[in-house]
């Protein structure tokens, strides 16, 4: 087999990892990286074909843009003639960020995609990170002090920003700047009170409790531009904003260089400094999020505030600011607004509603805010 060919073989075996399809195989992966390259060879054709039989049509047809994608998330070009080292070095680089997502799936029995409410979203399993950046990280802001996080419980966020397609059949009306990009582009120039609402309204047609409690509306122009909002807690069963926190954990998926990928950025692998494009465009990252960097901020729960150097369990933010987070950069940004830690300070109005703005949902790991697995009620994807 031509180098290129086993470069594309083992790259889609370490892309692979983040699908369910993987199956129970993947810790035979971590035992037999140092197989002599025939061995690991035929281990990767045969879990290979084992895809090509059970996966889906949607499945089988990905599988090249899984390759690339891979390839590129490791910073390597697709044609490149690469070393059997160098491939085993990915692949475990690889296992080592996805192995937490698969042992909360394995230990909890919660699956490691879902689809809900028109949504694919990816288990994101609870763990521990620092926060923030080092002080010499280009493009850092002093909001940006590093300090530990735990975040107690696994969640699922979705693996795409909410796009048009999805706010206007639900909400009635597209809000978008860019609709003439399509339902798949992402929606923004929405204020936090209508992502909010959003949040609330899809809750509701999927038969799920509220994560948050809205009264006083002042609704102007289709926009909510006040409202008293509460949060219900992290045990509500609905759709709701990711904090700051969750937001950064997710982004980094077990690194702490500047960017998931490494500590640079470049126009093949994210949206800035161009208008946006359609959501998941660019390679996710090795927990199965797409576009964490550019494309559009992300409003977060969080009141935006300076952090503190100690450490915190599940941060809910302050109190004392009406200005809210928002996370991950956008189309209209320089490369360094794009970073994991990178926060718009000091946070954006809650009723600012702007062109580069928009948002991705959370939901509790819990049962009963999964797919039903009756006939009538859906399921999960995969």
């Amino acid at each position: 087999m031509e180098r290129a060919r086993w470069a594309r073989l083992v790259a889609l075996m370490a892309a692979l990892w983040a699908l369910p399809v993987a199956g129970d195989g993947w810790q035979d992966w971590i035992e037999n990286l140092d197989a002599p390259d025939s061995e690991l060879r035929e281990l990767a054709r045969s879990q290979l074909e084992g895809v090509a039989r059970s996966g889906s049509p949607d499945e089988r047809i990905g599988l090249h843009a899984l390759v690339e994608q891979a390839i590129q998330a490791g910073g390597l070009s697709v044609e490149a003639e690469l070393h059997l080292g160098e491939l085993q070095h990915l692949l475990r680089r690889w296992i080592e960020l996805v192995r937490p997502q698969l042992e909360a799936s394995e230990t909890s029995g919660l699956p490691l995609r879902i689809e809900r409410g028109g949504l694919e979203l990816s288990l994101i399993p609870a763990g521990r990170f620092e926060m923030g950046s080092p002080s010499d990280e280009r493009g850092r802001s002093a909001g940006e002090v590093q300090h530990e996080v735990t975040l107690s419980r696994s969640f699922y966020l979705a693996r795409t920003e909410l796009t048009q397609g999805l706010w206007r059949d639900l909400m009635g009306l597209n809000p978008a700047a860019f609709d003439s990009l399509g339902d798949d582009a992402p929606v923004e120039s929405v204020t936090w009170y209508d992502a909010i609402a959003f949040c609330n309204a899809l809750s509701a047609r999927e038969g799920l409790s509220a994560a948050y409690s809205i009264d006083n509306k002042l609704i102007e122009a289709g926009h909510i531009l006040y409202a008293d909002v509460v949060f219900l807690g992290f045990d509500a069963e609905g759709f709701r904003l990711p904090t700051e926190a969750e937001w950064e954990y997710a982004c980094r998926a077990g690194t702490t260089s500047a960017y998931w990928n490494g500590e640079t950025l470049t126009a093949a692998q994210a949206r800035f400094h161009e208008s946006p494009v359609v959501v998941g465009s660019y390679p996710a990252n090795p927990w199965g999020l797409f576009d964490m960097h550019g494309n559009v901020w992300e409003w977060c729960w969080d009141a935006a505030a300076t952090y503190t150097d100690f450490a915190v369990e599940d941060p809910l933010g302050v109190t004392h600011s009406t200005r809210r987070a928002i996370r991950g950069g956008s189309w209209l940004n320089d490369v360094e607004d794009c970073r994991s830690a990178s926060r718009w300070r000091p946070g954006f109005e809650p009723a600012d509603s702007d062109p580069d703005v928009g948002l991705r949902l959370a939901l509790p790991a819990r049962s009963t805010s999964l797919p039903s697995k009756n006939p009538d009620g859906g399921g999960p994807s995969r």
